[in-house]
């Protein structure tokens, strides 16, 4: 009874961890309470006490000790914490049958003290079905020779039918609370996913809102003002000229984020269809330089292609043009004058990493952390270049949707370095 995801898995066992702890707790203290009671109708029944009494505080102190060993255990750590309880009520159950082969008590003593604490143990201590299965194989095996090598009883022997009766009951039990809290665990994840995806929408909802009134407002404003002044001659031509450089930039950001957007927006509004198809990586890289060349030039940044030729990928197009403009655009952006940028692949059993580098001015590690979510907030190029903040998260997004992904490796000061890690699919 697994998940098949390791990470899922993982994630149940957290989950699981203060139910067990919680039911390992009551089931201590029921049974404390429960060995004190019967200690006395044992004195009662067999006419003495020492006995009874050392079977008695014996089972308690072992369970005692066992709750007080949970204290070291955390939500990291479940499995340890299901040891601890295989191994107390294992020891419980010994201690009983090691008590009973050496003492004078009355034959229906044993048998029912294994049933009992058989079924209490493994339904309500919140152990795993897997172990209780073990626990159960391994306490009914040392039933069996107990009484019929090392200290050979009939009665015993003829109770254990109600030993197999009451044990498969609480087998039973802990399959149904097992299944029972896997079904809650996944539809407590659903929950989360549906709530972490309406966070996300609902912040992408304010982050387009911001940018669209104020970052993309700004440079169209620019544009249509001085064209305004141009017209009614208000400027003349070489005060234009002047701040044409300035504009055409912001513009040039503006359109490669709107074609980002409306990309997105297709993609939600018509559903997202992964059409694949073979392409050369290097021509495509080679296509994207040449809209960027006057801008490399511009700031005296040496652009090296490394990429190999006839390097085929079968991707979605529309995104892998998408994110090697954007990669590029961005290294460009954040690189200083006399810089150097370097376009590299590296092949491996399933994926091809395409990874673009600059010697930029790098990412501080607190911004590192949040890079691809919507939290991120957008710096200045090394020209003070303005951005959006909104490219990277909407890049992710596409590469993730047709099996894709991107990392990024940076250091204040020193340059960064963004991979597109895409699957290794050729036809």
């Amino acid at each position: 009874m697994f998940f098949k995801n390791k990470e899922t898995e993982k994630a149940y066992k957290q989950y699981a961890y203060r139910y067990d702890r919680q039911t390992f707790s009551v089931m201590t203290f029921a049974a404390v309470v429960l060995n004190i009671a019967v200690l006395f109708t044992d004195v009662n029944r067999i006419g003495e006490w020492q006995g009874a009494a050392m079977t008695r505080i014996s089972a308690s102190i072992v369970l005692l000790l066992g709750f007080i060993l949970t204290f070291y255990t955390s939500d990291h750590k479940p499995n340890l914490l299901q040891f601890i309880i295989f191994a107390t009520v294992l020891l419980l159950i010994y201690s009983y049958m090691v008590s009973m082969s050496i003492t004078t008590f009355p034959d229906y003593s044993l048998p029912n003290t294994i049933a009992t604490c058989v079924f209490f143990s493994i339904s309500v201590s919140g152990l795993r079905f897997r172990y209780s299965l073990i626990y159960f194989l391994l306490t009914y095996i040392s039933y069996i020779v107990l009484f019929s090598f090392i200290k050979i009883n009939n009665f015993w022997a003829s109770q254990i039918v109600d030993v197999t009766v009451n044990s498969l009951i609480g087998l039973t039990a802990a399959y149904i609370i097992e299944i029972s809290r896997r079904n809650n665990f996944v539809k407590n994840r659903l929950v989360e996913f549906q709530k972490a995806e309406l966070e996300s929408v609902d912040a992408l909802k304010n982050k387009l809102f911001s940018v669209l009134s104020h970052d993309l407002r700004g440079p169209l404003r620019k544009l249509v003002a001085m064209l305004d002044m141009l017209k009614k001659h208000q400027v003349s031509r070489e005060d234009f000229e002047e701040h044409t450089e300035k504009i055409e930039e912001e513009v040039k950001i503006t359109y490669t984020f709107m074609e980002n957007l409306l990309f997105w927006s297709k993609s939600l509004i018509s559903g997202f269809e992964s059409v694949k198809k073979e392409m050369d990586i290097k021509h495509i890289v080679l296509q994207h330089l040449a809209i960027f060349e006057e801008a490399a030039r511009a700031k005296n940044i040496h652009v090296d292609n490394n990429i190999v030729a006839s390097l085929m990928v079968v991707f979605n197009e529309d995104t892998l043009n998408i994110s090697l403009r954007n990669l590029l655009s961005n290294a460009i952006k954040f690189t200083p004058t006399g810089g150097k940028v370097e376009i590299n692949h590296r092949l491996e059993k399933e994926f091809i990493d395409i990874r673009v580098s600059d010697t930029g001015i790098g990412i501080e590690p607190e911004r590192l952390a949040g890079l691809f979510s919507l939290k991120t907030v957008s710096t200045p190029g090394s020209e003070g270049e303005k951005g959006t903040g909104l490219g990277l998260y909407l890049l992710r997004e596409f590469l993730e949707r047709n099996g894709g992904s991107i990392s990024c490796e940076s250091e204040a000061g020193k340059g960064s370095t963004f991979c597109i890690r895409l699957p290794r699919d050729v036809k």
